[in-house]
């Protein structure tokens, strides 16, 4: 079995193993969580605590006071129209239970209000009940995410390999392409008949003969394109997802290439590289 056959096998048992854990294994189990708090309340006062929950919290709030009080559990951006519109419950004493379940993520408040003529001593337990996925066997999915890596590791270690069986330079009559990195290349064509008024035809030429889309200009003389392509690793360079600067000055034209790291190969790509500007070559001579 060849590395790429191996790299591949191995990401895909990964990526399976990390479905499985939180697709059959994986479940979702309740957690509570508690929240108590002392206030003494003066009269025509109200106390506040705000706090952020999640949709499907199952809230049960126990109050305890000396004597009667409002109450209300609300979306933080509604405490004021609540307290101006009185828009609350009233806990008698010596106990009452408030319950309610969350149906929007956000930030929420319980007030306590005391709309009587004298102090009082309000103590109260929030009990938050959340539904959370738990993974009982966690090194399932820890299996997966290794071998997702060793599987990206071997793939990545064959450009690496096979890069040294090709050359970092390819030059023709009027080109010289080199790798600069793993996925980054310049190509130069140097010829007397380009100029600044050429760089309409080449980036013509390369959206509409090379699949090329342009996505920003810099000034009169920089293009930026980009090319589509597979995001898993590939050897063949006319798949690969990749971008390209494009400057021309009198004379010169220079193309530097940006290869998708996910599929870069080095000097394995300069060959597609090198033909690809072969054709800009040609452009030049029969046209220009």
């Amino acid at each position: 079995m060849d590395r790429r056959n191996l790299g591949i096998i191995l990401i895909f048992i990964g990526v399976l193993l990390i479905a499985l854990s939180y697709t059959l294994i994986a479940r979702e189990e309740p957690q509570t969580f508690e929240y108590s708090e002392e206030h003494t309340i003066p009269p025509e006062r109200y106390y506040r605590s705000c706090l952020p929950l999640v949709e499907g919290d199952n809230i049960t709030i126990v109050v305890n006071t000396n004597n009667s009080i409002g109450l209300a559990f609300t979306p933080a951006d509604t405490v004021y129209d609540v307290l101006a519109k009185k828009s609350y419950s009233n806990i008698s004493a010596p106990q009452g239970v408030y319950s309610t379940v969350i149906n929007t993520t956000q930030d929420y408040c319980l007030l306590l209000i005391n709309n009587g003529d004298n102090d009082v001593s309000v103590s109260y337990t929030m009990n938050i009940t959340r539904l959370t996925f738990v993974e009982p066997i966690p090194y399932v999915s820890i299996t997966g995410l290794v071998l997702v890596g060793i599987g990206i590791a071997v793939l990545y270690s064959i450009p690496l390999s096979k890069a040294k069986e090709y050359s970092d330079i390819i030059t023709g009559d009027n080109i010289v392409c080199r790798t600069k990195s793993l996925n980054k290349h310049e190509c130069v064509i140097t010829l007397p008949s380009i100029n600044e008024e050429s760089l309409e035809r080449i980036v013509e030429h390369m959206t509409s003969n090379l699949g090329y889309r342009e996505k920003k200009r810099l000034g009169d003389t920089i293009v930026f394109l980009e090319k589509k392509g597979s995001i898993l690793p590939t050897n063949n360079y006319s798949r690969k997802r990749r971008s390209v600067i494009v400057s021309i000055e009198p004379g010169i034209l220079r193309l530097n290439y940006i290869i998708s790291m996910a599929s870069a190969s080095g000097p394995m790509d300069l060959e597609g590289i090198y033909n690809e500007v072969k054709t800009l070559e040609k452009l030049f001579i029969e046209n220009l």
